[in-house]
C-alpha cells in the first residue's frame, strides 16, 4: 500500500582493487595502463549508478502501481561540480562532463539523476509516477550507525587531530535533519513534482 518511494543512496560498483592488485604490478605500471585503470573505475562508478538507480525505478514502475511519487536523492554536485562562479548556481544548472574538474563521482551522480528523469519522461500513462528530486550538499549531522561519510570523516579527523595540518578548502554543507525534512516536503508537496532542490545551509 505504499504510495511514495524515496531513493536515497547511489550504487557503487563492485570493488576492481583485489583484481588490480593481483594482476598488476604496482611499481612497473606503465602510465597508459594507468590511466587505462582509472577510466575504467570511472566507467564502472558511472555505470553502477545509473543501473541501480534505473533498476529500482523500473522495479517500481512494474510492481507497485501504487505508488505516485518518486522523491531521488542526487548531489548538489550535480549542479555544480565546484565553485569559482561570477553567477550563482540555481537547479537548471548542470556540471559539464568534459571538464577536468568534475570528478567520476560527480559524473555518476549527473549520470544517475539525468538517467531518472528520462526514464520517468518515457513512462506509459498507466505506469506513470511522479519525480522529485533533493541535491543536498555535504551531510553533516548525528548518524545512526557507527559509518561516516568521506565529509564526516574528514571533520572527525580534524577534530581528533589525526591530521598534521587544516587544509585550506570549502565544504558546502548541509544538515541531515533537514535533508530528511526535504524528502518529506517533496513527498506531501505538489509544487515539488518535476523539480530539483538544492539543499544548502
Amino acid at each position: 500500500d505504499c504510495k511514495y518511494a524515496l531513493l536515497v543512496a547511489t550504487a557503487q560498483p563492485e570493488s576492481r582493487r583485489d583484481h588490480d592488485e593481483k594482476h598488476t604490478g604496482h611499481e612497473d605500471k606503465k602510465e597508459k595502463e594507468k590511466e587505462k585503470e582509472k577510466r575504467d573505475r570511472e566507467k564502472d562508478l558511472v555505470q553502477a549508478a545509473v543501473d541501480g538507480t534505473v533498476n529500482v525505478l523500473g522495479a517500481i514502475a512494474e510492481n507497485n502501481p501504487g505508488i505516485i511519487r518518486v522523491v531521488l536523492t542526487s548531489s548538489l554536485s550535480a549542479v555544480a561540480s565546484h565553485g569559482g562562479n561570477s553567477q550563482p548556481y540555481s537547479e537548471f544548472d548542470w556540471p559539464h562532463f568534459d571538464d577536468p574538474a568534475v570528478l567520476p563521482q560527480t559524473k555518476a551522480k549527473v549520470a544517475a539523476e539525468r538517467a531518472a528523469w528520462d526514464f520517468v519522461k518515457k513512462l506509459p500513462h498507466g505506469k506513470k509516477f511522479d519525480l522529485a528530486v533533493v541535491n543536498p550538499a555535504e551531510m553533516m549531522g548525528p548518524v545512526q550507525h557507527h559509518h561516516h561519510g568521506p565529509a564526516t570523516e574528514l571533520l572527525c579527523q580534524l577534530l581528533e587531530k589525526k591530521v598534521s595540518s587544516v587544509p585550506a578548502f570549502i565544504l558546502p554543507c548541509v544538515d541531515v535533519r533537514d535533508v530528511a525534512r526535504a524528502h518529506l516536503v517533496c513527498m506531501n508537496n505538489v509544487n515539488t513534482i518535476g523539480q530539483r532542490h538544492i539543499l544548502y545551509a
